[in-house]
């Protein structure tokens, strides 16, 4: 028999084009459900992952991006700069994933068979950019599943992988205001699938199938100068993606494979994520402050501007009059008048040297011990005729999403050992989205461990010292995970 090559996107027949999802457990037959992306285990960065995720009113640094919207324009205690940033790179390769019910469907282990689990990969870089005021964030974080296909034995071809690739790019404006007691934010998602027969992440030269969304969320922390307390909350927006040029579901199903055969993959119209709140408190116990007033160093030396820029229109009025009296006065006076300039331009720098110095000192004599109790309680909506990403995968109909969700997070910080070691652990209760699942209990801890002082090659000020932060978040069927080197702070 001639060889076939494998048909790597096929339409259905009429007499599947848009029909009713089935019940659970049957095989997927349509393409008229959408994919649920709430819900699931923490995946953070490690101090927001060692405190369970109560990340919302703390609010600091890219981790507190996903958590709320005004992270950006959150000041820290240390930064002493008009303009800061923050970076990370998260990456995550779950290698024990087929042992582990990671969605908690209550299925069992999460069954990925069919896929290769070297081709599942979260990847999830941010940066921060603060100015003044002002801050601004852009993160990208990016599920990738690399399915296992196999051809139609009776045509032949060879074994190929289809890879399914959940990828979210957020971008956030925010703003502190009152003396940064009071940060609003608010924020930008573009959500994709892309499903595509090349190893590729940017470019979308093998796409066979491409769903987009766009949504919104806004997001606000208290943090009153001098308290020992934080609120923070932060809203989301559903999102639901539709079919884009690049697909082709219009009045059909899309299908990979042969339509009758048993490794069809039939693609969903849609993706969504339902709406969600997140609301959060944290009290800080012990001698440290958790809400240290911002000094803007720009600010303060506007004010050193403005007294040198009255000296120096003095200055000129003083010129002025003696150019009237003639040439040698006007000479003597240029004299004068430029030992002045240059001793308010060596007072201005002296002055800015003494801020910057003021700064790094008052940071540095901030106590050490503390001991900071966080809370959160996050809440997703509930969506009609839709599955779970597993359910996606694998073919097969398992609900997700029928009913709201509450997950309640709990975490706890201190410094054990001052300027050396912190220690933080939490739990929170995951909810399920699925019919035939329970809820768990998840236990996490983490630390923070200083290293060593270095410069990374001129890249930091001087006496920066590194640091080691790893956590771990352990559950009923599942392990996960984070380990960071950053500035020791």
């Amino acid at each position: 028999m001639k060889r076939v090559l494998w048909v790597l996107l096929a339409w259905s027949s009429p007499a599947f084009a848009d029909g009713p999802l089935g019940p659970n457990g049957a095989p997927i037959r349509t393409s008229g459900y959408s994919v649920d992306l709430a819900g699931g285990p923490v995946l953070a960065g490690s101090r927001a992952l060692g405190l369970a995720g109560a990340y919302v009113a703390i609010a600091e640094g890219v981790d507190g991006n996903v958590h709320n919207p005004a992270a950006p324009a959150v000041r820290a205690a240390w930064s002493a700069s008009h303009v800061d940033w923050d970076a990370s790179v998260g990456l995550l390769f779950p290698g024990n994933l087929a042992s582990t019910d990671f969605y908690n469907s209550g299925r069992g282990r999460t069954d990925l068979r069919r896929s290769d689990p070297r081709e599942f990969a979260l990847l999830a870089p941010a940066a921060n950019l603060q100015i003044g005021a002002w801050g601004v964030g852009v993160g990208l974080e990016l599920f990738r599943y690399g399915l296992m296909r196999q051809p139609d034995p009776t045509l032949g071809g060879e074994e190929r992988v289809i890879r399914a690739q959940f990828s979210t790019v957020r971008t956030f404006l925010s703003r502190a205001v009152d003396d940064g007691q009071v940060v609003g934010g608010i924020g930008l998602h573009v959500t994709a699938l892309d499903v595509t027969t090349k190893d590729e992440i940017v470019t979308r030269g093998g796409n066979v199938f491409t769903t987009r969304g766009v949504s919104f969320e806004g997001g606000m922390l208290w943090r009153p100068t001098g308290e020992r307390f934080r609120l923070g909350f932060s809203v989301r927006a559903p999102l639901t993606s539709d079919v884009d040029g690049r697909g082709r579901a219009v009045g059909g199903d899309i299908v990979l494979g042969d339509p009758q055969g048993p490794d069809a993959l039939w693609l969903p119209r849609r993706v969504k994520r339902p709406w969600s709140t997140d609301l959060g408190f944290a009290v800080q116990l012990g001698p440290r402050p958790l809400n240290v007033a911002w000094l803007d160093p720009v600010v303060v030396m506007r004010r050193i501007d403005d007294f040198l820029e009255r000296r120096e229109r003095r200055r000129e009025d003083r010129r002025a009059r003696a150019e009237r009296l003639g040439p040698d006065a006007l000479e003597a006076a240029e004299l004068e008048l430029e030992r002045e300039a240059q001793a308010d331009r060596r007072y201005r720098a002296l002055q800015r040297e003494r801020l910057a110095e003021l700064l790094r000192r008052r940071y540095a004599d901030i106590p050490r011990r503390y001991l900071l109790l966080t809370s959160a309680l996050r809440a997703d909506g509930d969506l009609e005729n839709s599955v779970g990403v597993e359910s996606f995968l694998q073919g097969y109909v398992d609900r997700s999403g029928e009913r709201v969700s509450l997950t309640p997070r709990l975490g706890a910080e201190t410094e054990v050992v001052p300027s050396w070691l912190k220690l933080r652990a939490g739990g929170y209760w995951e909810p399920t989205r699925f019919r035939g699942s329970q809820p768990r209990a998840h236990g996490t801890f983490g630390f923070d461990a200083r290293l060593f002082e270095w410069s990374v090659f001129g890249l930091l000020p001087q006496g920066e010292a590194l640091a080691l932060s790893a956590a771990v978040d352990g559950a009923r069927q599942y392990l996960g995970w984070a380990v960071a080197v950053g500035i020791w702070r």
